[in-house]
């Protein structure tokens, strides 16, 4: 049976008062191998070491709204909830989209939400997408240039 080696750190050793002087947001961790101190790094630089996008805070997050009429989505929206009668959503132009998006119909009335593709841009190869009932729901994601459908009820 091998024996594993131990070593001891003195108490007191590593105290936060040590750290007292890293800035707000700092990190401390090794980029390279060996032995000595560890570098303090900023968020933003342990995002790069890690190949992130995105801004440092906020990433991730869902942005929810409620759309009562027509209107042109923004590639800012995530969830789109409609309700209010029927009407026509137009998807934000699909160069441009980079995250999911999801309509829900929420309203009981047989009133038809209408999501239409900007311009010539189709969903799935069709130029609309009826919502037709309450709850009924499409996630779509754009490849570019169209929508396509992920998911739906």
């Amino acid at each position: 049976m091998s024996k594993i080696k131990t070593k001891h750190i003195d108490d007191q050793a590593i105290t936060l008062a040590k750290m007292a002087d890293m800035a707000t947001g700092s990190l401390i961790y090794r980029t390279t191998s060996g032995s000595g101190v560890p570098e303090v790094n900023s968020l933003a630089t342990l995002k790069s070491d890690l190949e992130l996008e995105g801004s440092n805070t906020g990433d991730g997050a869902v942005t929810y709204s409620l759309r009562t009429g027509e209107a042109t989505l923004t590639v800012n929206e995530n969830v789109v909830f409609a309700s209010g009668g029927g009407f026509t959503l137009t998807l934000p132009p699909a160069a441009t989209a980079t995250k999911m998006l999801c309509i829900k119909k929420i309203d009981s009335s047989m009133d038809v939400i209408t999501i239409d593709g900007n311009d010539s841009e189709t969903i799935d190869g069709q130029l609309t997408y009826l919502l037709e009932a309450q709850y009924m729901y499409v996630n779509i994601v754009s490849n570019g240039s169209n929508w396509l459908i992920i998911g739906n009820n």
